[in-house]
């Protein structure tokens, strides 16, 4: 059951579709508060939800703020990162969710002034709040889900592997790369052009000399069988004679001053006005001695360049509730931005799926394109985090999302990108990422080539299965990543587990996140079938059950293990030949792993990957495997093997 209850007159975010009764006259768990709420937590009251955020899965013990922010040091005294998901759920002696629907800034306060309170304060009263009842966590967030609406559906050929550099600079150097890949034997779907690709940065634009015959150069690539997947950045080059920033002067589209006049900034140093005081200031520095104050203050001002709060409340957007100054309505930027593109692409292609997704989001942008998780590092915390996210961010509907593989800063190391393509075959969205003066680590670069073939070919195995699981989840407002607790409510232990998730229904992963270690304690919330694949071995499979408990497994650098539930199916792709994209997975000719000694069942969905009619009954496959190990489907277009 949802409640409604509304403070003075909300911003329409259209993050919740439809209208929506019934209005609460109290609000139930929550204490109101002159200028939030508050909850009285026990001990084992566990924290859910959040989306993409520092720490934990349980979010219990930290302050977090929703207010978008463009910070690429993702350490734990951080508050807010790229988006804003102002959605929870307490879980212990209450379980319920709460959404605040709010576009400004929203602060959780999760136990971190009171060890045992949970604070939350709005920026300014008007917005609407939603408590969510239910049967069980998972029914929760599907009440929550079917508020909000439907998760974006991207195509099929965007589970498949991309790769990623600032930036790769011309022609050339893309092909480059994906003859590397091809010589190799890794599977590659794409390769994302970073920045340089544009014109002196230029929004919509291609850079002439570097990209002479752009059209036909997508072309050669698409034979390849690769998408090229450009950026775009939130702000349009001033330049008399740029067709886009003409258009947007004459129709009056961009932000604009307290006077009407446009707003001009820094698309990453910020405010125009603050970056000529900041060199003001450096100038006078350079004239004197600094001492440790002000060095401190030095360090401190430029530091403040961008992210700054006071900028947000210099300039406006004309809205359809009128005109709004930007910090009531900060967190919405990166939302409209997909949602343009998107609602463009539903005019122009109506019944083809594309790939969007962004950095910057807020809940109801779930519904137009999926996320990145930003420019983390090649840190091994980072492999942790990012498996702490995923689902963080299912729970607020993003299910297409991933972390920049191997780490976007610092320089990587061989054994990292090994380790976080663990976790990162599992993930929707799997790219390689890293940063302008970092070291390439395009996994053809390195020593163990067997290995990164053979990991990357395991993630096109999984293909079926991940594309199932994913898209059932999308359509039946679901849970493609859940934690253990969910799937395990009555488990204690389950609830305090945070290096382990659910994929789906059938796997529970544990990914390795420390340098040198040769295996790690793993949980087993029930007797469970452990696979082990030997990447360098053609991806050889060994499995063995597992009683519940603690358990160490062993799992060497070129290996990747999971574990599957009894009585459950995994569908995969038949390995007979080197993949070389999604195009050569056949997803109607499968083979099946099972620990079933009494036989289980399957519903597998597939589709053509590329069109909209998602909800066709045909797209649904009903698998059986007896005890005895016999397969069938109730589809004769769907081939299965025990």
């Amino acid at each position: 059951m949802i409640y409604k209850k509304q403070y003075g007159q909300p911003f329409d975010t259209e993050s919740v579709v439809g209208s929506f009764l019934p209005m609460m006259e109290t609000i139930p768990y929550l204490t109101k508060e002159p200028d939030g709420f508050s909850y009285a937590m026990e001990p084992q009251d566990v924290l859910y939800g959040l989306g993409e955020n520092v720490r934990g899965i349980n979010k219990r013990g930290w302050v977090y703020e929703s207010k978008c922010s463009d910070d690429g040091n993702h350490t734990e005294g951080k508050s807010s990162l790229y988006g804003a998901y102002n959605f929870m759920i307490v879980s212990g002696k209450d379980t319920f969710g709460f959404f605040i629907d709010y576009p400004g800034k929203v602060t959780f306060d999760c136990g971190y002034t009171d060890l045992d309170t949970l604070r939350i304060t709005v920026a300014e009263e008007n917005y609407d709040l939603y408590i969510i009842e239910g049967e069980s966590l998972t029914d929760i967030v599907h009440q929550f889900r079917q508020l909000v609406g439907r998760s974006y559906i991207p195509p099929k050929w965007a589970f498949g592997n991309a790769q990623s550099r600032w930036s790769y600079m011309n022609e050339d150097e893309v092909r480059e790369v994906v003859a590397n890949y091809r010589a190799n034997h890794m599977p590659l779907d794409a390769v994302v052009l970073d920045i340089d690709y544009m014109e002196r940065y230029k929004d919509f634009t291609v850079d002439a000399q570097r990209f002479p015959r752009f059209a036909d150069f997508a072309a050669e690539m698409k034979a390849q069988g690769i998408h090229l997947v450009p950026i775009i950045d939130a702000a349009v080059k001033i330049e008399e004679g740029y067709d886009v920033y003409e258009e947007g002067v004459k129709n009056g589209y961009f932000c604009t001053n307290q006077d009407g006049t446009p707003f001009v900034a820094g698309l990453w140093p910020g405010l125009e006005e603050r970056l000529k005081k900041v060199f003001a200031q450096i100038e006078k520095y350079s004239k004197q001695n600094l001492d440790i104050s002000s060095f401190g203050a030095f360090t401190g001002m430029v530091a403040e360049l961008s992210n700054n709060e006071n900028d947000y409340k210099l300039f406006y957007h004309n809205t359809k509730q009128g005109r709004m100054r930007h910090d009531k309505v900060h967190n919405l930027f990166g939302y409209n931005m997909t949602r343009a593109a998107g609602e463009a692409f539903e005019r122009l292609e109506p019944d083809k799926r594309i790939l969007i997704y962004s950095r910057s989001a807020c809940i109801g942008m779930h519904r137009y394109g999926g996320i990145w998780t930003g420019d983390n590092h090649s840190w091994w915390s980072h492999i942790l985090l990012a498996l702490h996210m995923m689902p963080s961010l299912n729970m607020c509907g993003f299910l297409y999302e991933g972390p920049d593989v191997g780490g976007f800063g610092s320089n990587t190391t061989e054994d990292l990108v090994l380790r976080w393509y663990g976790l990162g075959i599992f993930s929707p969205l799997l790219r390689n990422h890293s940063a302008n003066g970092t070291r390439r680590q395009e996994p053809y670069r390195f020593k163990n080539k067997a290995a990164f073939s053979g990991i990357l070919q395991l993630r096109y195995l999984l293909l079926p299965y991940i594309y199932s699981e994913y898209m059932k989840a999308a359509l039946h407002d679901g849970m493609y990543c859940m934690p253990l607790a969910f799937a395990f409510p009555e488990d204690d232990f389950a609830r305090r587990v945070e290096d382990e998730v659910m994929i789906g229904e059938s796997l529970l992963i544990a990914p390795v996140y420390e340098q040198n270690a040769r295996g790690r304690y793993v949980y087993l919330p029930e007797e469970m079938l452990q696979v082990r694949v030997k990447c360098s071995e053609s991806n050889r499979i060994e499995t063995s059950v597992l009683p519940a408990g603690h358990h160490y497994i062993p799992v060497e650098l070129d290996e990747v293990v999971f574990f599957m539930r009894k009585g459950h199916l995994l569908p995969l792709a038949k390995d007979g030949k080197k993949i070389q994209s999604v195009a050569d997975v056949d997803f109607a000719d499968l083979r099946l792993l099972a620990y079933a000694p009494d036989g289980a069942s399957y519903e597998y969905y597939t589709d053509d990957g590329e069109t909209k009619d998602y909800d066709k009954p045909e797209h649904f496959v009903h698998i059986t495997l007896d005890a005895d190990g016999n397969a069938k489907s109730d589809r004769a277009t769907v081939k299965v093997e025990g």
